[in-house]
């Protein structure tokens, strides 16, 4: 009958053993052989290999989310920087574009003068006509619209 508790007390430190993450087998053979009430005791001094793995994969993940977290910091500031740079060559070209678009308007504008003396010199000069039918002629016709004849001094 001792022996049948004793076993059983080998088994119960062996399940809590299995419990810590580590060999119930061995931890059961072990209670047997010294007692189970000093290998439950020394069990129980034992850190949970459970909880250390899971301390450590967690740690490992902490890290990696951290080298994840700056690496991408870095990738931003570097599209932050080149859009930076993109927005500068942008408005560098508008502003270009406005001050070649002012001296082609300023351009346009000359020409608009220069040309209303032309086109008012023209507008007061005298019509002209045939010599040989007498009809009236348009401005730089060489050859008369109604007899076709040569138009002189053109």
């Amino acid at each position: 009958m001792e022996i049948v508790i004793w076993l059983g007390f080998c088994a119960a430190v062996g399940y809590y053993a299995n419990s810590k993450g580590r060999s119930a087998i061995l931890w059961g053979l072990l209670a047997f052989v010294i007692s189970p009430l000093l290998a439950g005791l020394a069990l129980a001094l034992m850190k949970d290999k459970d909880i250390q793995q899971d301390i450590s994969q967690l740690r490992m993940n902490q890290q990696m989310m951290h080298d994840r977290i700056s690496s991408n910091e870095k990738m931003n500031e570097a599209r932050f920087s080149q859009v930076n740079a993109q927005l500068a060559q942008q408005q560098q070209n508008a502003q270009l574009a406005q001050q070649q678009n002012a001296r082609l308007a300023q351009q346009q504008q000359q020409l608009a003068q220069q040309q209303l003396p032309q086109q008012s010199g023209t507008a007061a000069a005298q019509p002209v006509f045939c010599g040989n039918c007498g009809a009236q002629l348009e401005p730089g016709a060489t050859f008369c619209a109604e007899c076709g004849a040569r138009v002189e001094g053109r």
